[in-house]
């Protein structure tokens, strides 16, 4: 078996030599292809991490009336105890609330200094457990909050966190619907390079079959073709993808529009290693494709 195969990727590199402007072509193509797909994949999956670590951080500010009773205040307690959802609550008064706010100020703080009254509400900090922070959820609970008496306002990041969670759907979809697109022309276009080294060796193949050769003996080398193609272009793909990445961080870097431009990240090698073995099965589909229909004229 291991001669078999040994024999069969002999050829194959030697079909490769025999058509190698062809072949460069198609590889160039899929490098191409594939690396368009890799630049969507980096931007979801960075845009995916960056809303992760917001989440992490997460919370919903319940701003409560100057005059909420102290029965309200204990409901509200009572309510935020027995919520599944939440991880901790947080009682931040109206004393502590200007402080944080001073801090925030740093050295602009002294505009408070004229004050007689503090403007700011006291609060409830909430924050939610990981399964939980997702816009649908945070948005019912919301609501519901909402409902007690002593309530000023409720922010949550309402109209920004809808948004980001639709542009991540529509990225997701953009991301697989191009994906597809990309594989199925990927597909054809390594079928048609495989198709052209059938024919050039139509002859010897046809010979083969009249004296008994196995269907593997006879479509090993050119399974084995496109799959070189498709490993090929997909490491090739990689390359690319990284020298345009390191590119863009140097410039995100060197500009001061930017800030946390650092934590931009390359895909993982987890996926790497799925990129380039989508590539290996992409080649062996182009290369079936075309012995099946050749084979069975």
């Amino acid at each position: 078996m291991i001669q078999l195969i040994g024999s069969a990727l002999k050829e194959a590199l030697e079909g490769i030599k025999a058509n190698k402007e062809a072949y460069l072509i198609t590889i160039g193509t899929t490098a191409v292809s594939m690396s368009i797909l890799g630049i969507f994949l980096i931007v979801y999956f960075n845009i995916q991490g960056m809303v992760k670590k917001w989440r992490e951080n997460f919370q919903v500010v319940v701003y409560l009336q100057d005059n909420i009773t102290k029965k309200d205040m204990e409901k509200l307690k009572s309510y935020f105890s027995s919520m599944l959802e939440i991880d901790e609550y947080l009682y931040v008064s109206k004393d502590q609330a200007l402080k944080k706010f001073r801090t925030r100020l740093a050295r602009n703080q002294t505009i408070l200094d004229s004050l007689n009254v503090n403007p700011l509400p006291a609060s409830f900090e909430l924050k939610f457990k990981k399964k939980y922070r997702h816009f649908e959820k945070i948005k019912s609970i919301a609501e519901d909050v909402n409902k007690f008496k002593g309530i000023e306002s409720l922010e949550f990041g309402e109209g920004w966190l809808g948004k980001i969670e639709t542009m991540l759907f529509f990225l997701k979809f953009i991301v697989l619907a191009v994906g597809g697109l990309i594989c199925v022309g990927i597909i054809l276009i390594i079928s048609n390079a495989i198709k052209l080294s059938l024919y050039a060796r139509k002859d010897e193949i046809e010979i083969m079959q009249l004296v008994g050769a196995t269907d593997w003996f006879i479509k090993g080398p050119f399974l084995f073709e496109g799959i070189l193609q498709g490993f090929l272009g997909a490491v090739l793909s990689l390359i690319i993808l990284y020298g345009f990445y390191g590119m863009f961080i140097d410039n995100l870097q060197a500009s001061r529009f930017f800030i946390g431009a650092q934590s931009f990240l390359f895909i993982t090698p987890r996926d790497v290693a799925y990129i380039v073995l989508s590539g290996v099965l992409i080649g062996y589909a182009g290369s079936y494709v075309s012995l099946r229909k050749f084979l069975n004229n």
